[in-house]
């Protein structure tokens, strides 16, 4: 079987391009010690959440909306390097999920994505999310989002990066049917939500 090239895309909406430059210019994103990387489910950290182990916010280079593709271009396009992290997290693919049916095209986007950063930072440690479950009862196309996330965690060794497995802890926290106190809509985490994903986070590095 033969699978889609994804490869990194700008979007064309008005202000998409003027926001990338922003945040392409922030003197923190290159100075920070934790930086997350991707769609909403980046930008949605709250401003107050310190990352765990640090006395310090992490640096955002995320855009809400962005598909893989979009978040590949803008890493191809970054502004200078990340050498200085020693945490960075990537948060992508949810956007893909809702059209797309080639789980192995959105894994290998990931990948790509994964290796950019890499280029970018030698010796952090990349943290890869897990695609999160979304829908009123977190079951909106349930088996291909597991299939992708297979995917993403068998090679997670050779690409030399940690998976994190945001939905195991999710489904235990709510019998795997939406809480409220966990999220703030169908899709995105609340700020308890982020919450748990730090006390994941702290458990893992």
């Amino acid at each position: 079987m033969s699978h889609d090239i994804i490869q990194g895309v700008p979007r064309s909406e008005p202000g998409w391009l003027e926001q990338f430059q922003l945040q392409n210019g922030y003197p923190e994103l290159y100075n920070r010690k934790a930086v997350l990387i991707g769609d909403s489910m980046a930008f949605r950290w709250p401003q107050d959440l310190k990352w765990p182990g640090l006395d310090q916010t992490p640096a955002k280079f995320a855009i809400g909306g962005d598909r893989a593709e979009n978040v590949l271009w803008r890493l191809e396009h970054i502004g200078g390097r990340l050498d200085r992290a020693n945490f960075v997290m990537i948060f992508a693919g949810t956007n893909n999920v809702t059209t797309e049916t080639d789980a192995v095209a959105i894994s290998s986007c990931l990948f790509k994505i994964v290796k950019c950063v890499r280029s970018l930072s030698k010796n952090s440690l990349i943290i890869l999310s897990s695609i999160l479950y979304r829908g009123e009862n977190l079951n909106f196309r349930r088996p291909f989002i597991d299939n992708i996330n297979g995917i993403l965690r068998k090679k997670s060794s050779e690409l030399d990066f940690l998976f994190l497995d945001v939905n195991g802890t999710i489904d235990k926290e709510v019998g795997g049917s939406l809480s409220f106190h966990l999220y703030s809509d169908y899709v995105h985490l609340s700020s308890e939500g982020y919450k748990v994903l730090a006390s994941m986070i702290g458990r893992l590095v």
